[in-house]
């Protein structure tokens, strides 16, 4: 964490998912669990939940939806 930023380096999603769920206070699922497996290095650095899921989306070249306080990706 820096400034209140999420910095990951080359880090599972399925942490990348929990330090989300912590800072957002939100829940997050996979809708595969090979998804859990994949490895992001980002720097997140805007306070939006959402724009950080697209940013996520973007470089993985999965999605994501949102229902209410649940993420999913798939």
């Amino acid at each position: 964490w820096k400034e209140g930023w999420l910095k990951f380096k080359d880090t599972r999603m399925e942490k990348v998912a929990r330090d989300l769920e912590r800072k957002y206070d939100v829940k997050i699922n996979f809708g595969n669990e090979e998804l859990k497996d994949l490895k992001l290095t980002a720097e997140l650095k805007s306070r939006s939940f959402e724009r950080n899921l697209d940013v996520i989306a973007i470089s993985l070249g999965i999605e994501y939806k949102i229902d209410q306080e649940v993420a999913t990706f798939y």
